[in-house]
């Protein structure tokens, strides 16, 4: 199996384990629970339970001599791709059915394309024409499933989700990318887990500063969603993070299979719909919005057809 199939079926494997973010935080959201617990308390988490598994792999020294050496770094774009991301992301879930974040977060690929031309200075500023067509087609889709909700909710709480997701949806793939530039250029070799670790480590002061927030507007969290955190921390943040960060790393310097790999992550919107209708009780989406649904993953699919046969 060549390198780059490899590296998509890894991204649809995460992509599974990271619907667990958008049904769990909708749940939490159902539930009256504040949207600032629900995004810091999953990297509190995550952060002794990402540094054990580090530890236990041998890598814990070598990555903290890599944060000794250059902090910064892994400050910045540790609070930009898992600090801030997250934060807009939790409070879209507070207005938005889960499967319309899903679709919606969908947009991180094209953002991931059109910051290329800004990160990168060798041929990956370049933006390829099919990989741009094929975003294009997932646009539409996320386009068609927000009107599709308009009969189920207000335009006004519409939009506003819509604009917390696409602010997400920009600064996931910018953290990622970033970190993943300023390894090249140090020749800093870490696995997935010592990344995660690494980011993770960067965006914990933000925590901290929100989950105080947190705790002044409505208290201590109840347990119900200090263990449903506990959840999206082990299985987006730990599993899927890590797994997806593979996939990218296995991408190396192809941007469009780089960018197929963050295509991948559209089949989140299938899992997620079908665990909010049958466990949150959740509306089903339109005749609109499954046809925006059915854009979004035909365009995955040409997509990652387009990224094997480039690579071919």
């Amino acid at each position: 199996m060549q390198q780059s199939r490899k590296a998509i079926l890894l991204g649809l494997l995460a992509a599974v384990f990271f619907s667990a973010t958008y049904i769990f935080n909708k749940s939490m959201a159902n539930s009256g629970g504040d949207f600032l617990w629900s995004a810091s308390l999953r990297y509190l988490i995550t952060l002794p339970i990402i540094l054990f598994i580090v530890f236990i792999n041998k890598g814990l020294k070598k990555l903290i001599v890599t944060l000794m050496n250059d902090p910064m770094p892994w400050l910045i774009w540790g609070t930009v791709g898992f600090g801030f991301f997250y934060l807009f992301l939790t409070a879209a879930a507070s207005i938005s059915p889960a499967w319309l974040v899903a679709g919606t977060f969908q947009l991180t690929i094209l953002s991931g394309l059109l910051i290329s031309p800004f990160i990168y200075k060798d041929h990956r500023k370049i933006i390829p024409k099919k990989a741009l067509q094929a975003t294009s087609i997932i646009l539409f889709g996320v386009i068609l499933s927000q009107i599709g909700e308009i009969k189920n909710d207000s335009p006004w709480r519409i939009l506003l989700g819509g604009i917390l997701i696409f602010i997400s949806a920009t600064l996931f793939p910018l953290g990622n990318r970033m970190i993943m530039l300023y390894q090249e250029k140090q020749t800093i070799k870490l696995d997935a887990f010592q990344r995660v670790a690494g980011m993770t480590l960067g965006s914990i002061p933000l925590w901290i500063i929100v989950s105080l927030l947190a705790y002044y507007r409505s208290g201590f969290p109840p347990e119900s969603q200090i263990i449903q955190s506990g959840i999206i921390a082990i299985c987006s943040t730990v599993i899927a993070t890590a797994i997806f960060f593979k996939a990218t790393a296995m991408a190396g310097n192809n941007p469009e299979i780089l960018g197929a790999v963050e295509a991948t992550q559209s089949i989140e919107i299938i899992v997620t719909l079908i665990a909010e209708v049958i466990f949150l009780n959740g509306n089903s989406p339109s005749i609109i919005g499954y046809l925006g649904i059915l854009l979004i993953s035909f365009g995955m699919l040409f997509y990652s057809k387009i990224s094997i046969d480039k690579k071919s």
